[in-house]
């Protein structure tokens, strides 16, 4: 903890990356945070202030995003996607987002996840979730349409102008 009383590294603030990293033994998974400076994803891994780290050993990465609750929008978007990534259970780790929420690269796919509203301080905060290759089992972009289940409509609900109408 710092002087903030916080867990992130101290003087860092909101700038930091958590990444889950496969032991080399592989007997666990160790999480390390480091500052947004320090980090680099490449072609062939991670680099975590002076430590390289290949894709294998990455399970994944993320670090939050604070927005005013004021300026949050709504996504109308009719394509969402389901992502299975390898987290060491038989089946995998499955999550759903709208598709403005996930982006694939070079070496890694990424989501942006809903956490918690904090009202005190007027903030919803978000994390942005990054997974490499490797740990992707498949994705499946779905389409909605009023009977898939999905839950999400094609065109934003109209309100009309009077209760009556």
């Amino acid at each position: 903890m710092n002087a903030n009383g916080d867990s992130s590294p101290a003087g860092r603030g909101e700038s930091s990356i958590r990444v889950r990293v496969r032991r080399s033994d592989g007997s666990g998974v160790d999480v390390r945070e480091v500052h947004a400076s320090e980090f680099e994803a490449s072609e062939n891994g991670v680099t975590l202030e002076r430590l390289f780290v290949p894709w294998r050993r990455i399970e994944s990465y993320g670090s939050e995003v604070r927005t005013l609750a004021d300026g949050a929008r709504e996504s109308h978007a009719r394509v969402s996607v389901r992502l299975v990534v390898d987290d060491g259970s038989p089946g995998g780790k499955t999550y759903t987002v709208t598709a403005d929420r996930f982006e694939t690269g070079p070496w890694s796919i990424t989501l942006v996840l809903d956490r918690r509203a904090e009202p005190d301080r007027g903030e919803l905060v978000t994390e942005r979730l990054v997974f490499p290759w490797n740990r992707v089992i498949e994705f499946e972009r779905l389409i909605s349409d009023a009977g898939d289940g999905v839950g999400m409509s094609w065109e934003p609900v109209r309100t009309p102008a009077r209760p009556d109408a």
